[in-house]
């Protein structure tokens, strides 16, 4: 499941060099005024992919390229895809959300490209700001997105925590991560993303978006925009890596967030020129689901490579220290992972239930 499995720096090194410094779909030199390229992967969305793409026509930057990635849908999605001028339209068969993504990127020939989920959408100058906002060097800028509901109303604000300004590479280096917006919050140089695409080569990922945004700070600047530029759009089919789902989800999920982290505790020991153990940039989170399913289902096979008290003490000293987590949200967590031994299975099982 790993993108990267061991610390292979001289064959990281070259699939590094592999990529043209300059891609030639890419823009060799940013101009005052960038182009942009709005890539958006569907699969069976016929209800939300129209307003996505009626979100990108209508920005008030202008030259904005649309592209629309549809991953072999069964619904209506293609008919209504089709129904739209002015945009490219690819068909594909299904393989999944990275195959989609690597497509569209392929026929972007733009500076930026912001990769937007089909059931989310922009609002009318967010391509406006972010032009605004980037310089040669940026390979990412966030902003923030509303949290809306079908009916138009706005529940809250993504990211959960502050974005931080500066410093992402120390911190990414740290803790593995930083807070950031969903997907359709993030607008990635179109360089970047190739060299990116490049690394994880032909594997289908799951929420590919944390593996593009982490890796971020290692190949250049962030800009931050702390205002919503568009909506994440709340509905029943919300696939998500924070909802409270079964064993299997969870499971599933803490797996993908695994193989992020080898890819770039790899792209860290290129950097650094010492291997990084993936271990060390786990965050609290994933050591806590660790803990529980070791402790009500120590039969899994996946987490054989962890021990129910090495889950538990990484996970207290993470929560100790992991930044901008709520005092109470750390006592709660470090209690329980302390008295994890004592609670009852059936305790345990209703939080990851079967």
């Amino acid at each position: 499941m790993a993108l990267i499995e061991t610390c292979n720096l001289e064959g990281l090194n070259q699939i590094m060099n592999d990529v043209p410094a300059n891609s030639k779909a890419c823009a060799h030199k940013l101009n005052l005024r960038p182009t942009i390229s709005v890539v958006i992967n569907n699969y069976n969305y016929e209800s939300f992919v129209g307003t996505a793409i009626r979100s990108v026509l209508a920005q008030t930057y202008k030259g904005v390229q649309c592209i629309v990635v549809d991953d072999g849908s069964t619904d209506r999605s293609r008919d209504i895809i089709s129904q739209f001028d002015g945009i490219k339209k690819i068909f594909k068969d299904n393989g999944g959300q990275t195959s989609a993504i690597r497509l569209g990127v392929e026929q972007a020939n733009s500076d930026i490209i912001i990769l937007l989920d089909s059931d989310d959408y922009l609002y009318n100058d967010a391509c406006a700001t972010i032009a605004e906002r980037w310089t040669q060097d940026t390979v990412l800028v966030q902003y923030k997105l509303d949290i809306a509901k079908p009916d138009g109303r706005i529940v809250g604000e993504y990211p959960l925590q502050p974005f931080i300004t500066s410093g992402q590479y120390t911190y990414s280096l740290k803790w593995g991560e930083f807070p950031s917006s969903p997907t359709s919050g993030n607008a990635f140089s179109c360089q970047y993303l190739r060299e990116a695409l490049k690394l994880i080569g032909d594997r289908d990922i799951k929420f590919a978006d944390g593996y593009f945004v982490f890796s971020a700070p290692l190949h250049g600047n962030i800009q931050v925009i702390n205002r919503s530029l568009g909506a994440y759009l709340v509905h029943g089919d919300n696939v998500s890596m924070s909802a409270r789902q079964s064993l299997d989800r969870v499971r599933a999920q803490i797996l993908v967030n695994i193989s992020q982290k080898r890819a770039i505790a790899n792209q860290l020991s290129l950097k650094l020129h010492r291997c990084v153990n993936y271990k060390s940039i786990l965050a609290p989170f994933h050591w806590r689901s660790i803990a529980y399913i070791l402790r009500a289902y120590p039969d899994v096979a996946d987490f054989k490579e962890f021990s129910s008290l090495e889950s538990r003490m990484r996970g207290i000293y993470a929560y100790v220290y992991f930044p901008s987590i709520p005092l109470w949200k750390r006592l709660k967590n470090i209690l329980v992972l302390l008295f994890l031994p004592l609670m009852p299975l059936k305790l345990i099982k209703g939080k990851i239930p079967i």
